[in-house]
Parts: C-alpha cells; sequence; structure tokens
C-alpha cells in the first residue's frame, strides 16, 4: 500500500521527473546527471499538487490494459505480447494464441476468429482495410499503419516523419502503444529532436493507464538517477503485473540491499499471480504442439 506520507517524500525526491518543476536539460544529460529540483523555492501548494500528481502515477494504471486481453477469452495476454496473440485489421481486436488455436480446430481459417471477416489476401488487401479503419478515426489502426511505414512493410515504403506523425495523432486518440512508441523515439533522440522531458511524459501517460512497458520504463529511468525508491514503486506494479523484467530488477535490488525481502517476496507472489491469470488450457495447448499463431510480419511490430 502506498501511504501519503511516501507520497510525499517521493514528491520531493523526484519533483522534475513528474511534473517538469526546476527541470533542465542537464537532469536528463546521459541518464546519469540529476537535477537540482530546487525544492526550496517550492511553496506548500506546488508541493501539494506534485504529491497528488504522484499518488495518480502511483495509484492508477496498476491493472493491464484494455489492449493486453483477449477479446474472446478476456484473460490478459502473456509478454511479449505481439509474440503470443494475433492482431487482425479488420477488427483491430487481438486475440490470444490459445482462442486463435481453438478456432482453428473448429474449422474457422480463413475468417477473423472475433468478427468472422475474411482475413486479407496479400499486402493490397491489408492495407485497404487499415486505411478504411484511419479514415473514421480508429487510434488502434492509426497506431498499426504507424507502425508499417515505421519498418516499410506491406508494400510501403519506410517513411519514419510519417510514422511519428500517425503515432502522434494515435496517441491523442487514446492509443498507449502510440505513447509508447513516442516516448522512445523523443527520450532516445531518433528521428527527433531529442526531448526526454517529452518521452517520459508519453511514458507517464501510458502508465497512467496500464501500459506496462512504460512502467516498467519509469521505474529503469528512476533507478538511473539515483531515485530508488520511486523506481521500486514503479516495478512493484508492473511486476505484480506479469512483467518479468521488472521481477529482475526488483531482484537485482534486493541483492544490492536496495529492496527488503519482503518487498521481493511481495513482487515475486504478485507476478506469480500474474503468471497464472494468463494461463488456459487453450493456451497450454498451443504452446505445447508449437502452432505459430501469428504471422512473421507481426512479429516485427513495436510489441
Amino acid at each position: 500500500m502506498i501511504h501519503d506520507g511516501n507520497l510525499a517524500a517521493a514528491a520531493r525526491l523526484d519533483a522534475t521527473t513528474c511534473c517538469g518543476k526546476g527541470a533542465s536539460t542537464d537532469f536528463f544529460q546521459d541518464g546519469e546527471k540529476e537535477a537540482s529540483a530546487e525544492l526550496s523555492v517550492l511553496d506548500e501548494v506546488s508541493l501539494a499538487e506534485l504529491t497528488s500528481y504522484l499518488k495518480r502515477l502511483l495509484t492508477q494504471g496498476c491493472e493491464r490494459t484494455e489492449g493486453d486481453v483477449c477479446k474472446i477469452c478476456f484473460l490478459p495476454i502473456g509478454f511479449p505480447v505481439g509474440q503470443n496473440s494475433k492482431f487482425n485489421v479488420c477488427c483491430m481486436k487481438r486475440m490470444c494464441d490459445g482462442c486463435v488455436f481453438a478456432a482453428r480446430q473448429r474449422g474457422i481459417l480463413d475468417k477473423c476468429p472475433f468478427c468472422r471477416t475474411p482475413l486479407p489476401r496479400g499486402d493490397a488487401s491489408e492495407l485497404a482495410m487499415i486505411r478504411k479503419r484511419v479514415r473514421k478515426g480508429d487510434a488502434a489502426a492509426l497506431n498499426f499503419l504507424g507502425g508499417k511505414y515505421y519498418f516499410g512493410q506491406s508494400g510501403l515504403a519506410k517513411d519514419v516523419p510519417r510514422a511519428i506523425k500517425l503515432w502522434t495523432e494515435a496517441a491523442e486518440l487514446g492509443s498507449l502503444d502510440a505513447h509508447y512508441a513516442l516516448a522512445q523515439f523523443y527520450y532516445d533522440g531518433d528521428a527527433v529532436e531529442e526531448d526526454k522531458v517529452k518521452g517520459i511524459r508519453h511514458w507517464q501517460q501510458a502508465a497512467m493507464e496500464g501500459h506496462v512497458q512504460s512502467r516498467n520504463n519509469l521505474g529503469a529511468f528512476a533507478f538511473v538517477i539515483g531515485k530508488y525508491d520511486l523506481a521500486l514503486l514503479h516495478w512493484m506494479i508492473s511486476a505484480k503485473m506479469g512483467y518479468e523484467h521488472s521481477l529482475h530488477a526488483i531482484k537485482g535490488m534486493f541483492t544490492r540491499g536496495q529492496a527488503t525481502k519482503a518487498q521481493y517476496a511481495e513482487a515475486l507472489k504478485g507476478f506469480g499471480d500474474a503468471v497464472e491469470e494468463m494461463k488456459s488450457p487453450q493456451r497450454e495447448e498451443a504452446k505445447r504442439l508449437g502452432v505459430y499463431v501469428k504471422s512473421n510480419k507481426e512479429s516485427k511490430t513495436l510489441r
């Protein structure tokens, strides 16, 4: 449980990270220099606002996002999501390997298991389906088309600026995967002018809606700048959602004396519970038989 006293302390520790108060480019230089938060100039209202924001950041998004849940069995999909599920462009829905496998056993081979639309045959029909939904302002379609332009797939020429434009529009419409993609680009300065604050804001926005990788990255950033208590809070959330990288990070903190045995045990139990929730007989059978229900093309996504 997160207590208000801990939140206030964390707010003092991480003022620039959360709200940008007193932030400077030196704060992010090479991921090593810490900013001077100039906390002495923060008045009570500023600290109250900061604490309130941090409380939302650490109490919202503690459950898997809707995009990580199979639309047929309604169970969260295992990580990496793209390798354990199939995303169909006809309805822009993601289905787990188990449900796709079960549908194939029932003879549903050339139709979407969710909407029963005939699957696209070739790049042209796939792009037509995607663009039809893009014209309707579908955030998932915009994000997916952005990935196509970024990787130069489905007969499209690689066009990174256009991909970023599409991801920006998708993020504005609520795509968490688009927020995550943009965060990576702005944080690293890849194809855009480096803006680490903007990148972190995208991670924060996605994390508060349940995007696990964004939450994990916030923990990694906090750890790099020496905010170990805040890193642990972020990683605890994502570990309890079944993200193994976060669990390993907490284990590392425990071995270095930065986290207690009780905290590691809590993370381990939460991770185990989340993994169990992601299991089903159909998924286990698909895995046992080595059934690959996704195409090679889909595996080249940002997920």
